[in-house]
C-alpha cells in the first residue's frame, strides 16, 4: 500500500517545533502546530498512517485513538488545501 505524497510543489521550512508549508501554485503559506509539525515529518520520510500514528503516541504519549483521530484530521485537511496526495490506507 502507498503512503500519502507530498507535492513537488510544496516547500517546507521546520521552525522551532512548528513547521511552515509554501504551496507554490496558490502562493499561500500555512503553518503546522508541533503536533502537525511531527506528522509532517514522518510524511517526509513517506511514512504510512500506521507508522505515523505510532510515532505520535510515542513522542507525546497520548491514547492511540486520540493520535488516529488527529493524523486522520490533518490529512484529510492536507488533502483538501492540495498539500498531499492521497495515498492508500495501511
Amino acid at each position: 500500500m502507498t503512503s500519502p505524497r507530498i507535492p513537488e510543489d510544496i516547500l517546507t521550512a521546520h521552525l522551532a517545533g512548528e513547521a511552515v508549508l509554501l504551496h507554490l501554485g496558490s502562493k499561500r503559506y500555512y503553518r503546522l502546530n508541533e503536533t502537525g509539525a511531527a506528522i509532517w515529518r514522518e510524511l517526509e520520510a513517506q511514512s504510512g498512517r500506521d507508522r505515523i500514528v505510532t510515532a505520535l503516541c510515542e513522542r507525546f504519549e497520548v491514547p492511540k485513538g486520540d493520535a488516529e483521530a488527529s493524523v486522520d484530521a490533518l490529512l484529510q485537511t492536507l488533502e483538501a488545501q492540495g498539500l498531499l496526495e492521497p495515498g492508500a490506507k495501511e
